[in-house]
């Protein structure tokens, strides 16, 4: 007994130095938004905001863009408009403050052991190898129109299982608050409503049905209808060409589907914190989720909301043109993968041919989890100086902007452009999207490129 406490006070202390450095991973990259600078639909928020009010303008995003009824207030309220550069570099740091306390109650919600396990490993696994982190967390529109969705989502799900598992507990009250969870993350973007009604119908128990199973099938299969019955919705797709093609959008998906998630397996910090969950997540045999113990349902629920994560923008624009529905895939991919290695630990212990030392499973893992991918041009970028050099020539491009006064604008392009902040390049037509974005925010005449 004496032995086992003492390798249960082990576990327990460096599941704590592993959440140590995931808080400081958060730290690192909340100090890299501090850089970050609005661009494209940042700007015409904010100066949508300057022309009409809040609650008018959201209402009327309905008819005008998408039916994004929560995201659709969220990004009018432009920390841009309401305070300036100042503001707006706070917001990935806010952000990333949500997907810490999102994260810890999903897994508190699951009542796994030593829950700094997971939560620890999961942001360093995560913020690592992130699809696309520059859109991901420091781009205001991008990230606030996806990554809340998916954090309410994974957390409405995890209630929602919970609550089906609970027999004698307050199931009532479950529901009722992963019914409002799910609604108030349908409304984000229209990816949330199409995995809820994918999620109802795989977990449907045809021979012992609840009467909420068929409450829950019918409320997300309405508010999939509601997002998608928004006419902008039509005047936004017909931005695009070459939409709307059935062949073309499954094959798209389909190698879409095969590469990301070949790239994700390939991923070494999934591995060693699989061990982790493996051999030091504890003992507890009762607590067991009917859908994680058989680990090809989550395969299959992590396989399906991938593809419906590239299918959605493939079908409505023709291209993937961007990862953030991706990002929202990874976030559920990870929840999904750690969940069915805990629910089947036991069964994996004796399938791992060798012994594990903690302690050297533990350094492998912070110093692969700290230098993955992203995290890797994040320390780079902020210790050789390139994040605050392109800070300086942000604010040098936005002083110049502010002193045009309604006059033709030269500026210069970056002389630098970090891997972990992005702005799209200015083009050397004037009358392109891109230049036009500074153009109209600044109310300047036309604004050109020149080299640096």
């Amino acid at each position: 007994m004496k032995e086992k406490n003492a390798e249960g006070a082990a576990i327990g202390f460096n599941g704590r130095v592993l959440l140590a450095f995931a808080l400081l991973l958060i730290l690192g990259y909340g100090m890299a938004g501090f850089f970050a600078f609005p661009v494209a639909d940042d700007l015409s928020f904010a100066l949508m905001r300057k022309e009409g009010g809040w609650w008018e303008l959201g209402l009327n995003e309905w008819n005008r863009w998408s039916g994004r009824y929560i995201s659709n207030f969220l990004v009018l309220a432009s920390p841009l408009y309401v305070g300036g550069i100042d503001l707006y570099t706070w917001m990935p740091l806010l952000l990333l403050l949500f997907l810490l306390f999102s994260v810890y109650a999903i897994y508190r919600l699951a009542r796994v052991e030593q829950w700094p396990v997971f939560v620890g490993g999961f942001l360093l696994v995560f913020l690592g190898g992130m699809p696309d982190v520059t859109e991901g967390i420091f781009w205001f529109t991008g990230a606030w129109i996806y990554l809340p969705g998916v954090f309410i989502f994974t957390l409405a799900f995890t209630l929602k299982l919970s609550a089906d598992s609970d027999e004698n507990g307050p199931r009532k009250r479950k529901l009722i608050l992963s019914a409002i969870l799910f609604f108030l993350a349908g409304g984000f973007n229209e990816l949330m409503p199409i995995w809820a009604l994918f999620f109802s119908v795989f977990l449907f128990q045809f021979k012992k049905a609840r009467w909420e199973q068929v409450l829950f099938l019918v409320f997300h299969g309405l508010n999939l209808l509601w997002v998608f019955s928004a006419p902008g919705n039509q005047i936004r797709q017909a931005q695009f060409e070459g939409n709307h093609q059935v062949f073309n959008s499954f094959v798209l998906s389909s190698l879409y589907t095969g590469r990301f998630m070949i790239e994700w397996v390939l991923n070494p910090t999934l591995w060693i914190w699989a061990l982790f969950l493996v051999f030091y997540s504890g003992n507890n045999k009762a607590s067991t989720q009917p859908l994680f113990a058989k680990p090809l349902k989550a395969v299959f629920l992590s396989l399906g909301a991938l593809y419906l994560s590239v299918f959605t923008p493939v079908w409505a624009t023709g291209i993937l043109g961007q990862y953030r529905t991706i990002n929202q895939a990874y976030f559920l991919f990870l929840i999904l993968f750690s969940m069915a290695v805990y629910h089947n630990r036991f069964r994996l212990r004796g399938c791992v041919p060798f012994g594990i030392r903690f302690k050297s499973a533990c350094f492998l893992f912070l110093v692969f989890g700290m230098v993955w991918k992203n995290n890797y041009f994040l320390w780079k970028e902020l210790c050789d100086g390139q994040l605050h050099q392109f800070h300086i020539e942000m604010l040098h491009r936005f002083s110049l902007l502010e002193q045009c006064n309604s006059k033709e604008c030269w500026i210069p392009e970056l002389s630098v452009r970090p891997k972990t902040l992005f702005v799209y390049p200015l083009s050397e037509d004037p009358n392109h999207w891109k230049n036009r974005q500074y153009q109209e925010y600044f109310s300047t005449e036309a604004v050109h490129k020149i080299e640096n």
